[in-house]
């Protein structure tokens, strides 16, 4: 059976440190019903990118997750 999103986020959000789960927890907070949410999280992923990483490095990166995202959605909409 394969893990589902709820138990994925759950685990990556355990690995983050208290810090970490701060910021988060603020971020889920500053965009929680507002219509310019998107905005904001693309605004807070430029400010927090690192032009250094070139995208070769990204999706080397990447390529090591089993599976794929669309993969991820059907199961979970089937359980």
């Amino acid at each position: 059976m394969a893990i589902s999103v709820k138990e994925r986020i759950i685990q990556a959000v355990e690995q983050l440190s208290e810090k970490e789960r701060q910021r988060l927890l603020e971020i889920i907070e500053q965009t929680k019903g507002q219509p310019e949410s998107r905005e904001f999280f693309l605004d807070f992923i430029k400010s927090e990118a690192d032009p250094k990483v070139t995208l070769a490095q990204v999706r080397h990166e990447l390529s090591s997750i089993k599976g794929n995202l669309s993969d991820l959605i059907i199961a979970e909409r089937e359980e």
